[in-house]
């Protein structure tokens, strides 16, 4: 055991940095149940995944923006939603003569 608490100390003094890369693991933590997340010690199930899985968990093929931003150079998407103050969601689509067309998604 002192051993591996030596080795992790070791891993914080050092402030080694590094390039996370897609094919990297990390530990991902759930509750057994819902319910394990009212109790003083819950029970954990861990689980590895690699950073390329939780990218595209996250982000897909989309781009979240957020509000009042821009996209800078030039970017290629299969598909642009809008989302309005009301909730409704717009896809954009522009035809080859450059009319933009929006439709509701239900």
């Amino acid at each position: 055991m002192g051993n591996i608490l030596q080795d992790m100390i070791s891993m914080l003094t050092r402030k080694k940095s590094v390039i996370p890369k897609a094919d990297d693991y990390i530990a991902i933590a759930r509750y057994a149940g819902t319910q394990e997340r009212l109790k003083q010690h819950p029970k954990l199930n861990s689980e590895l995944t690699t950073l390329g899985d939780l990218k595209k968990f996250t982000c897909g093929n989309s781009v979240n923006l957020g509000s009042d931003q821009t996209i800078k150079g030039t970017k290629t998407f299969s598909r642009i939603v809008f989302l309005s103050e009301d909730g409704t969601k717009w896809e954009q689509t522009i035809s080859n003569d450059g009319v933009t067309q929006y439709n509701k998604i239900s």
